[in-house]
């Protein structure tokens, strides 16, 4: 599965990482972090959601387009 991303996906994955260990850190543990840390790990969430959204967007439009250029079964 992961042979078949794209490098920018194996960026994104490795900051989402990065953001749950603050943000779980900061929620489970009460270990404290700048609020600059934390705006930080939200932020990249949020970013990495959009991203994801986007993609899988992009990706069944792509499928809904061959389907058309290719009605068979």
């Amino acid at each position: 599965m992961i042979g078949a991303c794209s490098a920018l996906t194996h960026q994104v994955l490795g900051q989402l990482k990065a953001s749950v260990v603050v943000l779980g850190g900061w929620c489970l543990f009460d270990q404290v972090y700048p609020a600059k840390s934390l705006l930080g790990a939200a932020l990249a969430a949020s970013s990495i959601v959009a991203y994801t959204s986007i993609n899988l967007r992009e990706q069944e439009q792509q499928k809904l387009l061959a389907k058309q250029r290719d009605p068979s079964p």
